[in-house]
């Protein structure tokens, strides 16, 4: 004779669970199946019916129950997120198994929500749904977040927030990592690891969509979508959408190529005394927290105390040199161009081992090619004092009105000049003609 009605408490000594109005068929001293309900609460204390179509004992005796959301039941993991997909419930495991789909619940045009497939268990006053390296939402639709760049030619940037990726090789500046939570006081969506989401100054990658303006914005390692093959590049801080629809990029970036140290010691020298030039603050800057994901929390923090008590180190510790450090360098996509190129001053940290820590008037631009990614760099001392530097394939090239450091330039003998690994070559060397420069700073009008 079947039970009705009847109440399950699982498991016998936690009693985490307790379904309820159950119709079970008992099947001898342990076992048993059938059916019943369940009441989920979220973090407000919301009570939500779900009913487990199949309740029964395991092998081991332990109660297992499945149940089935449908998308028009309305059912919220919590007032941010709305589920749809299979449920259930393992007794001896203080949360339910949710495997189906999460969908946020926002009014953001700009980012219409999907349903973000995933298989986890959730804490109802803690909602975490976790996001996979390639998310996908129920519909095996492939879904992306951040400011996605294309990965071919015609050279695209778009911003996104778990909604569909436009191309199979598109790619975010900015990967995420961790779970999706929503932050009521912040009024904001963010996917990144429990540990940034309650601290933001933690090290780590995080992506948000904030609600009150839809804005999106990213934070943490800055993918660049170019390939200079032996020149290094690696950029920290934060990628995000402006008010006018513009994608911006500002952080601290480091360049790594072969170069000549003399070189760099006479630049070091020559930025401090232009006119134009002006101390960094190097924490307003961002490059506080470009050291803590570079050198870690405790290096970076012996560092950071240094700079604060007298403005300058006692050493550059060999993990902080590369031959060309910025930081507060803004940077805004241009379609037409393709490009990347900077707004407003740069600030330059750090040439090799010379610390430098002032802003000067310049200009960079980072340009996508199918043929060759490019660099531009430009830095302005005065109508009769500048660096231009570009790179493209290969080759370094420096052309400037300083004339001692061309005359340095021109005692490198030529086979110390360049490099060869892994079957590529770097090379760097002086250019005679202005006209790449010219044709540069004309197109900004920035310098005259």
């Amino acid at each position: 004779q079947p039970l009705e009605r009847a109440e399950i408490l699982a498991n016998r000594t936690t009693r985490l669970h307790r379904i309820t109005d159950a119709a079970l068929q008992i099947e001898g001293r342990l076992g048993y199946q059938g059916s019943g309900s369940y009441i989920y609460k979220d973090l407000n204390g919301t009570p939500f019916e779900l009913a487990f179509t199949k309740v029964f004992a395991d092998d081991s005796a332990r109660t297992r129950a499945r149940g089935v959301v449908l998308s028009e039941d309305d059912f919220t993991l919590s007032p941010a997120f709305a589920f749809a997909g299979e449920v259930f419930l393992d007794a001896e495991e203080p949360l339910l198994r949710f495997d189906g789909g999460a969908r946020m619940l926002h009014i953001c045009a700009a980012y219409p929500p999907e349903w973000i497939a995933f298989n986890a268990r959730i804490a109802p006053k803690n909602v975490a749904i976790p996001v996979a390296a390639e998310p996908e939402s129920i519909d095996r639709e492939d879904l992306t977040a951040g400011i996605i760049v294309s990965g071919r030619s015609p050279y695209t940037a778009y911003p996104a927030f778990l909604t569909p990726r436009g191309d199979r090789d598109d790619r975010p500046l900015v990967t995420w990592e961790g779970e999706l939570r929503h932050d009521a006081k912040g009024k904001r969506f963010v996917v990144s690891t429990e540990e940034k989401f309650t601290d933001a100054e933690a090290v780590g990658n995080a992506v948000e969509l904030g609600l009150a303006g839809c804005g999106m914005r990213s934070e943490g390692t800055i993918n660049l979508p170019v390939d200079f093959g032996l020149l290094q590049h690696n950029m920290h801080g934060e990628a995000w959408v402006d008010d006018k629809g513009d994608l911006r990029l500002k952080g601290t970036l480091t360049l790594d190529f072969h170069f000549d140290d003399k070189l760099l010691e006479h630049l070091a020298t020559q930025i401090p005394m232009w006119q134009d030039s002006e101390p960094l603050d190097l924490f307003a800057a961002g490059y506080d927290q470009a050291l803590r994901a570079s050198l870690g929390e405790e290096e970076a923090e012996e560092v950071l105390a240094d700079l604060s008590l007298g403005g300058q180190l006692r050493r550059v510790p060999k993990s902080m040199q590369h031959t060309l450090v910025f930081s507060d360098v803004e940077l805004v996509y241009d379609a037409r161009e393709e490009s990347f190129v900077s707004e407003g001053d740069l600030g330059v940290v750090l040439l090799g081992g010379e610390q430098v820590f002032m802003t000067v008037r310049g200009k960079m631009e980072i340009q996508r090619n199918k043929s060759g990614d490019l660099l531009r760099l430009y830095l302005h001392g005065g109508q009769e004092n500048w660096y231009y530097m570009d790179y493209r394939l290969g080759t370094f090239n420096i052309n400037t009105t300083d004339q001692p450091f061309n005359a340095l330039l021109s005692e490198i003998k030529p086979k110390n000049r360049s490099i060869k690994s892994d079957g590529k070559r770097f090379g760097f060397q002086g250019m005679g003609s202005r006209k790449r420069r010219n044709d540069f700073v004309d197109r900004f009008r920035e310098f005259d």
